[in-house]
């Protein structure tokens, strides 16, 4: 497939190095859209879809980021979930219209090698981390709040594989 590369990113002294798959635009290799991605401390991103998402906007005093290259920004600068929050608020992540409109706005799934997890949205311009390590999946549309009052819905149903939901064994 022409639309996907796989980057592999070298450390440097203030940065470590990481390999992902990214969007290959015109055929280019690039970082500019990792969708998924692990660094060399076992910290990972992966990239899910939330056209619900709205981010920070742009101000003259503070670096900022655009929404696309953020997993990148993340694999660079995190060896673990505890790293997040510092990394994100010390910058603003902002909208790129023009990649919204091609590939649509996104939230993140990020985990390190100790197994702690995190779901990382933008929603009315403000960020929100949720602990995701008990649930450990998240998935695209909607947003991270409404999968869990959804599950949820799923709570009186038996849990057993070989359980039918009717109390009969099921077949196998």
């Amino acid at each position: 497939n022409m639309i996907w590369s796989l980057v592999a990113a070298q450390r440097d002294d203030k940065r470590l190095g990481y390999a992902a798959i990214s969007a290959a635009l015109g055929g280019a290799t690039s970082e500019a859209f990792v969708v998924e991605g692990m660094n060399e401390k076992g910290f990972t991103v992966s990239v899910q879809t939330l056209q619900q998402s709205v981010y920070e906007n742009q101000t003259t005093l503070q670096q900022s980021v655009t929404f696309d290259r953020v997993a990148a920004y993340l694999l660079q600068r995190c060896a673990s979930v505890a790293d997040v929050a510092a990394a994100l608020r010390g910058v603003a992540v902002v909208d790129n219209p023009l990649f919204a409109k091609l590939f649509g706005r996104c939230h993140w799934s990020v985990a390190d090698a100790s197994g702690t997890s995190a779901v990382v949205e933008y929603l009315e311009g403000r960020l929100s981390i949720h602990d995701n390590s008990r649930i450990g999946v998240m998935t695209n549309d909607p947003y991270y709040e409404w999968h869990l009052h959804n599950l949820n819905g799923y709570a009186a149903y038996p849990t057993a594989r070989n359980q039918a939901p009717w109390g009969l064994d099921a077949i196998e």
